[in-house]
């Protein structure tokens, strides 16, 4: 059954459950929040794939990025102080594994947690990033969703309209930090909601506030916490590369096949030639690899990355003296 109704969760947050928890035995334990009775009952349209915009969350924030979602957030040097970015870092994009935990809607008191997996990937020509959420119910069945999230004139939309309170990227430190705020309604009260979304090399949460109308108290309504599921058996199979020395030259294709992932080893062949110490490194969120291979001129020295489904590497001849930059698309898996 399907998630498409942003209203699950108060905005984003705890409902992400799904429609099916009306029918989980979760729902047994934990009040369903009124917007999904309201949603049973009908009286609730649910909004078409279009409006939709997604959840990311903890560590990685950079959720919310320019009007492009361009991968590069063009924001300060190294070294330089924190400054408003635009868009996300690249590391959001991929795959990502944690939990849902949210308050129950009927005592504001009690947790429930569901394991949450996340794919994140842009959608260029809408401007927009894609959230691919599942989640696994108490009975082990698995609900899936799919949002979208973007920036308009008027803010950042999500469901809603949010105004942007704080948007900052630290390029020394890789931590990137969204604040959004808004007028809205929980738990049928008027109420000031608040999203925080933060993000680093390898953790992603978001996380949702809300203080009611005439309460100085602001509680957590739920939050979503991520680690990155990046692993080195994604590299495993046969790649087509791109080899062309120019951006305007005709494609010049050879292959690069991983045969083998032992600790953090890698074997294979590239160019038709044995690859030799090959190495690969997830520790930062995203897969990165390096190896050397060698003809009758000397040594190459080749590194890349995966990134969105697809390579992207430089190849340094110390024999021919060149640097060449190349991207490869997947021909087939392991």
């Amino acid at each position: 059954m399907s998630l498409r109704s942003h209203a699950l969760i108060g905005e984003f947050g705890a409902a992400a459950l799904g429609l099916s928890l009306l029918a989980s035995p979760l729902a047994a334990q934990a009040e369903i929040p009124p917007e999904l009775e309201a949603m049973r009952a009908g009286r609730i349209a649910q909004r078409p794939a279009e409006n939709m915009l997604v959840v990311a969350a903890k560590g990685d924030p950079a959720i919310i990025g320019a009007q492009a979602f361009s991968l590069s957030h063009g924001g300060t040097q190294a070294g330089a102080a924190p400054q408003e970015s635009p868009a996300p870092p690249d590391y959001v994009i991929g795959s990502w594994e944690g939990t849902l935990e949210y308050l129950d809607y009927g005592d504001d008191e009690s947790l429930v947690q569901l394991p949450t997996r996340l794919d994140v990937r842009p959608e260029e020509d809408a401007g927009a990033l894609i959230f691919e959420f599942s989640y696994e119910e108490p009975d082990g069945r698995v609900v899936t969703a799919r949002e979208r999230l973007r920036e308009t004139e008027r803010g950042v939309y999500f469901g809603a309209v949010w105004q942007v309170e704080e948007r900052r990227f630290d390029e020394t430190a890789g931590t990137y930090r969204l604040v959004l705020k808004r007028e809205g309604d929980d738990n049928d009260r008027k109420a000031t909601i608040r999203t925080v979304m933060e993000a680093e090399p390898g953790r992603l949460t978001i996380t949702k506030f809300v203080r009611y109308e005439g309460s100085e108290k602001e509680l957590q309504r739920n939050q979503y916490r991520f680690k990155s599921s990046v692993s080195a058996s994604d590299l495993m199979g046969v790649w087509k590369v791109d080899l062309r020395p120019t951006p305007d030259a005709e494609p010049y294709v050879q292959e690069f096949t991983v045969e083998s992932v032992d600790g953090d080893s890698i074997t294979g062949t590239f160019y038709g030639t044995p690859i030799q110490e090959g190495r690969f490194n997830v520790d930062w969120g995203a897969l990165r690899f390096a190896f050397v291979t060698a003809d009758g001129s000397g040594p190459y020295h080749h590194s890349g990355l995966l990134s969105n489904g697809r390579l992207i590497g430089m190849t340094h001849s110390l024999g021919r003296d060149f640097l060449a930059y190349w991207t490869a698309v997947r021909e087939s898996g392991p």
